[in-house]
C-alpha cells in the first residue's frame, strides 16, 4: 500500500514523457541532494516529472520531504514532484509501486546518493529519440567522500558503482546490462517483462544486488534494444564507510549469492532439466570443489610467491564470492525458494505418452505455475524443493490415471516409497481419475493395477473425476469427499487435420465403396471387451450386408493396437481371419497416426464392461473435438461430454444395446456432426484445457496453507 503527496495543481493536466523514480530508504539528506541535482536540469520542466519513494524509514524521511516540497520557490511550482510511501521493504517493492503511478512513457531511475548532470535528462531523451532504444543506461562517475585508497585498483571501481563500459554511445549486447544507479526503460517494455523481481534486488536484511542485471537479461531475451549513452553522467557516492576491504569481502559474499539466485531465476523458464541442473548436488560440489582449490591451492601460492594486497584482496574476494554461492545453493536445496505466485506442480503421468497431461502442463504453465512432468517416477529433488515449510504447502503432486502404469514390481515399489516420502513432506496428493481398461478385466494384472489405484485413491488429498456425478461414481463416502468433478477438454489443434477420406481409406487398405467404417482404439479396451465389439459388429453387417460375400458394401472395423491384458491376442487374431470387414492393425497408434485413422472413421465405439468408473473419456474427447460420432456406454465418466447430440449412448455389457447403438450412429450426418463439435469450446486444446487449468489452480490454492 502507499500514499501520495506533494505533487502540483499546474501540472495535473499534463502527460511527461520521463517519470524520475527515486527509492530511499532512511537516508533524508541524500535524497534532497538528489532532488536538488533533478531541479537543476536543462530539460523543460513539463517534460518529466519525479516520483519519490520511501522504503518505510525510521528517520522521518517523509516529513523532511514534504516540508522541502513545501518550500518552493513560486517559478518552482510546475516542477512534477510526487511523495510515495511503500512499506513492503525491498527496493524492487518500491521501484514496482512507482511504476504503478508513473505517467512517463520511459521511467529513469536514479539511486538516492546520486547527482545527475544538469544535461542529464536532454542526453537520455535524445538518445532515445536518435536510436529508437528500448532501454538506455548513462555514465557513473565516483564523487569521492575521503581520499581513494592506496589498494583500490581500477578493476574494483565498479563495486562502488562507477559504470563506463566505452567512451562512445553503443548498443548494448547480451549478456552486457546497464548500470542499477543509472538507467531508463520504456515502461511498456519494463511491464511486458514482468518489472522487478523483490528475490534479487536488495532488502534490509538481504543485499542482493542483481535485479536490474536480471531485467536486462529478460529484456534482451524479449528482443528490445538496450544502449549506453555516455553524456547521460551521474555522480555516484563513494562513502568514507565503504572505503575498506571490509566491505568488498561483504560485497562479493552477496554477489555469489546473488549470481546463484540469477541462475535460477533464468532456469524458472526454462525446461525442468535446466532447472534441475541449477539447483542440484553436482552444481554445489562444483561450487565447493572451486572454493577448496581457491583456498588450499592458490592463497597458499599467493602467500609463498608475497603477492600484493591488491591481489590478496582480489583474492579473498574471490573466495568469499565461491563461498556466498555454495551456501546459496545448500539454502535452496535445504528450503524451498520462496514464490511470489502460486503452487509449483509435478504431474506424474504413464511411461506412454499421455496427450492430456502435456495439454494440461502447458496450461498450468500459462496460467504462471512452475509445472514439471515426470514419467511414473518422482524426482527427489522435486520433492526436497517444495516439502512443505511452517504448515504452508509449496508444491502440489498430481497423478495422472495411475491405474494406466504398467511398472515393474521394483520399480513400483520405488514409486511407492516416494509417494509416502511425498506425504511425510506435507505435499498434498491430487489423483486425476479417468477411467480405463483395468476396471472391466480379469486377471492377476488388471488386479494389480486396481490395488495400486486404489491404494492411491485413498491417500490422496483430492480427487479429480472428469463428471460431476461423483455420487454415481464411488461407493465409500470418504472417497466421495475428496472428489472434485472437473470435465476434461478437447483436443482440437492438438493434432493434425484428418486425412481426406479418399487418402485414408487408400493407405489403410479399404476399399474406397464402404460406406461407413467404426473406429476402436483395442489398446484402450479388455480383450473380452473388444471381442464383444467384434460380435456386434458382426451381427449389424449380416443384418445390412446388401449383398452376400461383397464386403466393399458394407460397414467396416478398424481395430488398432492389441488388449492390453492379452499382448499375443490369439483370440482377436482368430476372430479376424473369419471376418474379411475387419482390418486389425497391432501397433499402438502414435501421434502422427491419429489423423491417419479419423481420417477413415466414421464413428469411435467405446466398448466397455458395467463398472462405476470404467470407460476412457479422453477418447471420447479426442473424436468429438475431429468431428466424429461416439458410440459410449451409459457411465457417470461420459455423463458430461460436450456435443451430446453426437454420442449414442447404449447400456455397458449389453451386447444387443451396443448393436442397437452402432447401427443407430450411422444416422448422424458428417455436416450436422462438424457442426455441433464446431461450437463446442471445451473441444478446443488451448481453450479448453486453459479454462480446465484455471478451475485446478483454484483447487490447488486450497492447499496452500
Amino acid at each position: 500500500m502507499h500514499r501520495q503527496s506533494g505533487g502540483n495543481e499546474r501540472g495535473k493536466g499534463r502527460s511527461p514523457q520521463l517519470s524520475v523514480i527515486l527509492c530511499t530508504y532512511n537516508r533524508c539528506n541524500l535524497v534532497l541532494s538528489a532532488l536538488a541535482s533533478l531541479r537543476r536540469q536543462t530539460l523543460a520542466r513539463h517534460l518529466y516529472e519525479v516520483i519519490v519513494v520511501d522504503n518505510g524509514s525510521q528517520d522521518g524521511t517523509p516529513a523532511v520531504l514534504q516540508r522541502y516540497l513545501q518550500a518552493r520557490t513560486p517559478d518552482e511550482r510546475d516542477w512534477q514532484v510526487r511523495c510515495l510511501i511503500e512499506r513492503r521493504n525491498g527496493l524492487a517493492y518500491a521501484r514496482n509501486t512507482a511504476l504503478e503511478v508513473a505517467r512517463g512513457e520511459i521511467a529513469v531511475f536514479l539511486d538516492d546518493d546520486a547527482l545527475a548532470s544538469p544535461r542529464f535528462l536532454e542526453h537520455l531523451l535524445q538518445t532515445y529519440a536518435e536510436t529508437g532504444a528500448d532501454a538506455v543506461g548513462g555514465r557513473v562517475e565516483l564523487y569521492w567522500e575521503a581520499p581513494r585508497p592506496y589498494w583500490l585498483t581500477d578493476e574494483l571501481l565498479p563495486v562502488l558503482g562507477y559504470f563506463a563500459p566505452a567512451s562512445e554511445r553503443l548498443q548494448l549486447k547480451a549478456p552486457q546490462s546497464l548500470s542499477s544507479s543509472n538507467f531508463s526503460v520504456k515502461v511498456a517494455a519494463l511491464r511486458a517483462v514482468g518489472g522487478f523481481s523483490p528475490l534479487l534486488d536488495k532488502r534490509l536484511a538481504v543485499p542482493t544486488r542483481l535485479g536490474v542485471e536480471d531485467l536486462c537479461r529478460r529484456l534482451h531475451a524479449a528482443g528490445y534494444a538496450l544502449w549506453y549513452e555516455p553524456r547521460a553522467l551521474v555522480a555516484h557516492r563513494a562513502h568514507a564507510a565503504r572505503l575498506c576491504r571490509t566491505f568488498f569481502i561483504g560485497h562479493a559474499y552477496w554477489q555469489g549469492r546473488s549470481e546463484v539466485l540469477m541462475e535460477l531465476s533464468a532456469a524458472l523458464a526454462q525446461r525442468a532439466e535446466e532447472r534441475n541442473a541449477c539447483l542440484s548436488w553436482r552444481a554445489l560440489l562444483s561450487d565447493l570443489q572451486r572454493l577448496g582449490r581457491l583456498c588450499l591451492v592458490e592463497q597458499p601460492q599467493l602467500l609463498i610467491t608475497r603477492g600484493t594486497s591488491a591481489q590478496r584482496l582480489h583474492l579473498t574476494m574471490e573466495s568469499v564470492r565461491c563461498w556466498g554461492r555454495f551456501q546459496q545453493r545448500l539454502s535452496l536445496l535445504w528450503r524451498p525458494l520462496p514464490q511470489e505466485g502460486s503452487l509449483a506442480v509435478l504431474l506424474v503421468m504413464a511411461p506412454q505418452c499421455d496427450a492430456a497431461t502435456l495439454l494440461l502442463a502447458q496450461a498450468l504453465r500459462r496460467e504462471g505455475l512452475a509445472c514439471q512432468v515426470e514419467r511414473a517416477s518422482l524426482s527427489l529433488t522435486w520433492l526436497w524443493r517444495h516439502r512443505s515449510l511452517d504448515g504452508q504447502a509449496c508444491g502440489v503432486v498430481q497423478l495422472q490415471r495411475p491405474g494406466a502404469w504398467c511398472l515393474p514390481l521394483r520399480r513400483g515399489l520405488n514409486l511407492l516409497l516416494r509417494l509416502w516420502l511425498a506425504r511425510r513432506l506435507g505435499l498434498p496428493l491430487v489423483v486425476a481419475d479417468s477411467g480405463g481398461w483395468w476396471h472391466g478385466a480379469r486377471g492377476f494384472r488388471p488386479l494389480l493395477r486396481r490395488w495400486l489405484e486404489s491404494l492411491l485413491l485413498h491417500q490422496a488429498n483430492a480427487i479429480l473425476v472428469p463428471t460431476q456425478r461423483i455420487e454415481d461414481c464411488y461407493y465409500e463416502r470418504s472417497l466421495r469427499e475428496r472428489a472434485h468433478g472437473l470435465p476434461l477438454a478437447g483436443f482440437r489443434g492438438y493434432y493434425a487435420v484428418p486425412l481426406p477420406r479418399a487418402e485414408a481409406y487408400r493407405r489403410l487398405g479399404i476399399p474406397a465403396s464402404v460406406p461407413y467404417v467404426y473406429l476402436c482404439f483395442a489398446d484402450q479396451h479388455s480383450e473380452e471387451e473388444t471381442l464383444t465389439l467384434c460380435e456386434s459388429f458382426r451381427r449389424l453387417w449380416e443384418k445390412l450386408m446388401p449383398v452376400p460375400g461383397d464386403v466393399s458394401q458394407g460397414p467396416h472395423l478398424l481395430l488398432v493396437g492389441v488388449p492390453p491384458d492379452r499382448p499375443r491376442a490369439a483370440r482377436l487374431w482368430q476372430v479376424a481371419a473369419r471376418m474379411p470387414m475387419l482390418h486389425l492393425f497391432l501397433r499402438p497408434p502414435l501421434d502422427d497416426e491419429i489423423p491417419l485413422y479419423l481420417g477413415a472413421a466414421d464413428a469411435l465405439v467405446l466398448p466397455q464392461r458395467s463398472h462405476l468408473r470404467a470407460g476412457n473419456v479422453e477418447l471420447a474427447l479426442l473424436a468429438l473435438s475431429y468431428g466424429r460420432a461416439v458410440v459410449a456406454p451409459a457411465l457417470p465418466n461420459f455423463a458430461d461430454l460436450p456435443a451430446s447430440q453426437a454420442v449414442v449412448f447404449y447400456h455397458a455389457s449389453d451386447e444387443a444395446d451396443l448393436e442397437r447403438a452402432l447401427s443407430e450412429v450411422r444416422s448422424c450426418s458428417a455436416q450436422e456432426l462438424l457442426r455441433l463439435t464446431g461450437a463446442e469450446p471445451q473441444l478446443e486444446a488451448v481453450t479448453g484445457w486453459r479454462d480446465y487449468a484455471r478451475r485446478l489452480v483454484k483447487l490447488y490454492e486450497r492447499f496452500r496453507w
